[in-house]
């Protein structure tokens, strides 16, 4: 290359056509200084295999290329986000959440580790939430069978009012006389029937106890081991869910585990419902009087002794009250029991006749007390024996008179040969003319 000193810049030499083989190149004109020269027009050449020049590509506006692009971006964010022209895409890929994926069903036999804790929690919470359904379901029947019980026996305890009413007023004494009132017989076959409903109401109450006892225990158990399912090995939950429905099945309630059969050849005979009845009229007497006695009790004790001869019972403080009486005679003929401690103080009473006609058996810790009484005349007309032991006390009794009629023929040979030396000592004796013979024998 050859320095042009005048202008300081290179000059190239002219290119001269040289032919080498098929080549054939062609001289290069140089443009005119400070005029551009296109790109394309720069290198002009032939190929060596004689190939066809580049067609020259048209320049695109810039406008046209912003407006293209513009359309791709568009169409991208559309294809991507369709919701905001108003589109709904019909199939929709999304990756589900946690909380939406299915848990694969375990095949037979197989167990996966990771999916077990969930299984097992659905599958027996449910068989749990049935047995808790029937225990409540049978705890219902529970309460349905008291309550009908109740029914009957409040309607047992209304009957025998109304009997007792009419038996009273009808002065019925014995079973005969009641089971001859049809008003009275009708009432005693009802309370017959309504025990007999209580006695078969039994039978299911107890089953339905049974099987809600032993329901609330399995669930308890299955319950206790599901909460330490992830720290205890070796709980076999499935043999307790079989147990569970085995159980489940069981007790589910029907019309043949709750009937009730009646056998009238096993229902309480009506003698039997009578005397129960006769006792509770009995009970009640006694409660009236005891209710009455100690009214005449605090009547005694304020110095009113009218109503003496009605007393059933004599109370300590009552025989303490009348041992002050200012009487010659004191009747107690309705007494028929006497305490020791009682019968100490009211034979303290300074009178001259006491009559006891009511006493059947005299006790003798009361007779130790009777026969040490400073009066003159005895009643006990209503005593049928005289053991040797009564006989006895009577020898250091200092009294005068001695009634003894209601004594029957065959007591004992002692006592008959103690009256008799009483009766020789000065006292004078009342008895039966069967008495008197064996007296006289003796003698």
């Amino acid at each position: 290359m050859k320095i042009d000193e005048t202008h300081n810049q290179p000059t190239k030499r002219p290119n001269t056509s040289k032919t080498t083989g098929n080549e054939v190149t062609k001289p290069v004109k140089k443009a005119p200084k400070g005029t551009k020269v296109p790109a394309a027009m720069e290198k002009s050449t032939i190929s060596p295999k004689n190939k066809k020049p580049k067609k020259r590509i048209a320049s695109i506006p810039k406008y046209l290329l912003t407006a293209i692009i513009a359309l791709i971006l568009a169409g991208v964010i559309f294809y991507f986000k369709p919701a905001l022209i108003g589109l709904i895409r019909t199939s929709q890929s999304t990756t589900p959440t946690p909380s939406k994926i299915t848990e694969p069903v375990p095949v037979d036999g197989e167990t996966s580790a990771e999916s077990k804790p969930p299984s097992m929690q659905n599958r027996y919470q449910t068989k749990l939430a049935e047995a808790e359904t029937l225990r409540e379901e049978l705890l219902a029947k529970k309460e349905e069978i008291i309550g009908l019980k109740l029914y009957y026996k409040n309607g047992i305890d209304e009957l025998k009012k109304v009997i007792i009413e009419e038996a009273r007023s009808a002065q019925i004494g014995s079973y005969a006389h009641a089971i001859s009132n049809k008003r009275i017989e009708l009432r005693l076959r009802i309370i017959q029937r309504r025990l007999a409903y209580i006695r078969e109401l039994d039978k299911p109450q107890r089953w339905v106890e049974q099987a809600s006892e032993e329901l609330l225990f399995l669930i308890r158990k299955m319950q206790i081991d599901l909460t330490l399912q992830d720290m205890a090995n070796g709980i076999d939950f499935d043999n307790q869910a079989e147990h569970l429905n085995a159980v489940i099945q069981k007790y589910r309630p029907n019309a043949e585990k709750l009937a009730m059969s009646l056998k009238y050849n096993e229902c309480q005979p009506l003698t039997s419902i009578w005397h129960q009845i006769e006792n509770q009229i009995s009970q009640d007497t006694q409660i009236a009087v005891r209710a009455g006695e100690e009214d005449i009790a605090k009547e005694i004790c304020s110095g009113n002794f009218g109503r003496v001869a009605e007393l059933n019972t004599i109370s300590e403080d009552a025989a303490k009250c009348l041992s002050r009486m200012n009487r010659s005679d004191l009747i107690l003929n309705k007494l028929t029991t006497l305490t020791p401690t009682a019968a100490k103080y009211l034979f303290q009473w300074q009178g001259n006749w006491i009559c006891l006609n009511g006493f059947k058996k005299l006790p003798p810790s009361v007779a130790k007390y009777l026969f040490h009484w400073g009066g003159d005349w005895i009643s006990l007309n209503g005593l049928i024996d005289f053991p040797p032991q009564l006989a006895a006390y009577l020898l250091d009794w200092k009294g005068r008179q001695l009634e003894l009629t209601g004594l029957k023929s065959g007591i004992a040979k002692n006592s008959i040969e103690l009256l008799v030396q009483w009766e020789k000592s000065g006292g004078k004796l009342y008895v039966s003319e069967d008495i008197r013979k064996e007296m006289q024998g003796v003698i």
